[in-house]
């Protein structure tokens, strides 16, 4: 696990945002899905910097807390389609450098 932050700046613009950009395509997402999932990684950065109260963004080690988030307590949680949760899940683990066998701590 890397000792990146993932930021709103992040988000919006920067290599993030584009790596970000390159999965939601391989995932054959189109305009509205793309939507829900920036909408979605939004919420979860939000909750857990309050959560957390944190100023500099959330690290890898929230992506546990993040995901928990997006599946029990987010408003649009049933919005998303299975492919628009994995891709979400799959964009953070990459930008934290969490393999898919490693377990992110919550």
């Amino acid at each position: 696990m890397s000792d990146r932050k993932l930021t709103r700046e992040n988000l919006e613009r920067g290599p993030a945002r584009e790596r970000f950009n390159h999965l939601q395509h391989v995932a054959g997402l189109n305009e509205q899905s793309k939507r829900r999932v920036d909408e979605a990684l939004k919420a979860a950065l939000e909750h857990v910097e309050k959560k957390e109260d944190l100023r500099y963004g959330m690290q890898g080690r929230h992506v546990g807390m993040a995901l928990d988030f997006l599946d029990t307590r987010y408003d649009g949680r049933h919005k998303l389609e299975d492919k628009e949760r994995k891709t979400i899940e799959t964009s953070l683990k990459d930008h934290f450098g969490i393999k898919p066998e490693q377990k992110e701590a919550a």
